[in-house]
């Protein structure tokens, strides 16, 4: 597992941030003559994961990236500076981003309304209702991405197949 600098930050704010995670093949060996992937960080798996849950923690979105699917090429973790967030989500220019086979629920018995899952969700897909004082989950706008499960400090969101929920079922 290598972490690499995320082109969509550098391009979007300049920065060099280490978000996403080439796995399952040699990516000094594919990339080692850009000049932007010289340097890549080696870590373990283990690492790597805890890494990730934090990143979640932190309201990234996971997006698995192929070459040549179905062979996994990097894990990227998005905010609203990635690009493929941009192009598909903001401007509405080419559809690059796929949505998770889940969608996020929300059991009213449990939210208390903090309203931590709507800030995370960069998708805008939770609602917050000031005479329920409660969230929902707008299905057709959910990704899946669980980020909003994350941020619940009252497990109040759970994850469900897409497919079984009749709003979101083949809303790809």
């Amino acid at each position: 597992v290598w972490r690499l600098p995320c082109i969509c930050r550098k391009v979007a704010t300049g920065e060099e941030k280490r978000y996403c995670y080439a796995v399952g093949m040699d990516a000094t060996g594919i990339l080692k003559d850009l000049p932007d992937f010289r340097n890549f960080d080696q870590t373990t798996p283990e690492v790597a994961i805890s890494e990730i849950m934090d990143l979640d923690a932190n309201g990234m979105t996971h997006s698995v990236w192929t070459f040549q699917t179905p062979f996994i090429g990097a894990i990227c973790n998005c905010d609203q500076d990635c690009m493929a967030y941009r192009i598909e989500y903001r401007s509405r220019l080419a559809k690059i981003m796929w949505k998770a086979e889940y969608v996020s629920a929300i059991d009213k018995e449990l939210c208390k309304g903090c309203k931590s899952c709507r800030k995370q969700c960069m998708f805008e897909a939770i609602d917050y209702s000031r005479e329920k004082r409660r969230c929902s989950i707008d299905y057709r706008r959910c990704y899946g991405c669980g980020v909003c499960r994350a941020s619940c400090s009252e497990k109040a969101i759970t994850l469900l197949p897409r497919k079984g929920t009749q709003l979101a079922a083949n809303t790809w």
